[in-house]
């Protein structure tokens, strides 16, 4: 996908169409490949299944930032609404992601928020809403009836080790 996505922004550079385009590139999920004792696919809490590419180019906007700031898929609305010089969406959730766009090193939302369904091995969906809360340095989540867990994704990108019990955490 880089090698096409730069193909896509090469072209935009050799037609000079920057000035009236604005390209933002993401996916609806993550995936899990056998992780956290054998998950696979997407039903998952885990920040591989969670986390996804986002990649917003707009005319004016310098390019090569990267944050690590929280930011959801729902931002993406307000965020053309703004780029587009639209009326900010009225009762939308999300918040535009222009300053981000504009600025490096800026105070951003302190959490990130999911919610996923999980699907047992036989297919059915299960009701039960799963939660989760993601901040730059840790990632909550909650199973309802089947206990939660805290991971210091700094020191534990990959998520094996649930704080959640630790007092130091508390």
């Amino acid at each position: 996908m880089d090698d096409v996505l730069g193909v896509l922004l090469d072209e935009l550079d050799r037609t000079n169409a920057w000035q009236n385009t604005i390209v933002v590139f993401f996916s609806d999920h993550g995936i899990q490949t056998g992780e956290h004792n054998g998950l696979w696919f997407k039903q998952s809490l885990f920040e591989g299944c969670l986390r996804i590419p986002l990649v917003i180019c707009a005319p004016g906007k310098p390019g090569g930032g990267i944050h690590n700031s929280p930011v959801e898929a729902v931002d993406i609305y307000s965020t053309l609404a703004e780029l587009a010089g639209l009326p900010a969406p009225v009762g939308q959730e999300g918040s535009s992601l222009v300053p981000l766009l504009e600025r490096q090193n800026i105070s951003w939302k302190k959490a990130a928020f999911s919610q996923v369904r999980r699907v047992d091995r036989t297919g059915s969906s299960d009701t039960t809403l799963y939660n989760s809360v993601r901040t730059t340095n840790y990632h909550y989540n909650n199973w309802d009836t089947s206990g939660e867990e805290l991971y210091d994704i700094v020191n534990d990108p990959k998520e094996y080790v649930n704080l959640i019990n630790d007092t130091a955490y508390a």
